[in-house]
């Protein structure tokens, strides 16, 4: 007895198991890791200085919008997937995986900045604001405008009045700032013509690529000395407490070196 042969069809093998990809799938998974790996370039690009943070900034927001357009992609994808029986279940999965990843940073970044005060300029305490030494070549024509009206008050530290003549201080805060590698871009150290008033401006870079201004000033009230800061923002409308968290650690380092002198 002799058994029939089936012949398989292209149509029969697609039943089986050989259904198409899902081009939404694939789609969703490449939009997505291409968002992931455009955002990993442009923080390098920030990082290392190759980059402004407003070019910097604008860079992220692409890579939002591809997460976006790549998470719905991916929804789309799975609707495919379950009405037709097409293939491409993983790369969906991977489409809003990275869409996620990439949103999840604006999102951590939202979480932290409700926490804080909406400022990105910070002075002491009992203070009028202190005037930069030097803007023109220093702070971008992109950075937030140094206004005095836009000083907020740290909400911790107060100036420092200490014995200690203006020279002694005006070197330990010369040092402090070198060991932070903070670039010092202006100073105007004591002399006998103005014994009474003293200045050092500088900048620091995070990790990320974000430079803030700061300028430190000395001048003596009742025959003490006393130390002002001021510590602000290039860019943005909050930022993280990261000013008074510098101003608060470094007032705080400061009363550590004069006590040990």
């Amino acid at each position: 007895m002799s058994r029939a042969r089936v012949v398989l069809s292209p149509s029969t093998l697609t039943v089986i198991g050989e259904q198409p990809m899902s081009r939404s799938a694939v789609w969703g998974r490449n939009l997505g890791g291409f968002a992931v790996l455009f955002a990993i370039i442009a923080f390098a690009f920030h990082a290392f200085g190759a980059a402004e943070t407003p070019s910097f900034l604008m860079a992220m927001k692409i890579s939002l919008v591809l997460a976006t357009i790549a998470i719905l992609l991916s929804i789309r994808a799975f609707g495919i997937i379950w009405r037709r029986g097409k293939r491409g279940l993983s790369s969906a999965i991977l489409g809003i995986f990275y869409g996620i990843l990439l949103w999840l940073v604006p999102a951590g970044v939202f979480a932290m900045a409700i926490q804080y005060p909406k400022t990105t300029d910070v002075i002491t305490q009992g203070h009028e604001p202190l005037s930069f030494l030097k803007i023109e070549g220093v702070r971008p024509a992109w950075a937030n405008p140094v206004t005095l009206d836009k000083v907020m008050p740290s909400p911790l530290s107060r100036a420092l009045l200490t014995d200690a003549t203006s020279d002694e201080v005006y070197g330990i805060i010369t040092d402090m700032v070198l060991d932070r590698d903070w670039d010092i871009v202006a100073d105007r150290p004591p002399d006998e013509k103005k014994p009474r008033e003293a200045s050092l401006q500088a900048t620091e870079t995070s990790f990320a690529g974000f430079t803030d201004d700061i300028v430190i000033e000395i001048s003596i009230e009742d025959k003490q000395t006393r130390v002002d800061m001021r510590s602000a923002s290039r860019i943005g409308t909050f930022d993280l407490g990261q000013n008074a968290a510098r101003i608060d650690a470094f007032m705080v380092n400061l009363r550590q070196k004069l006590n040990e002198r």
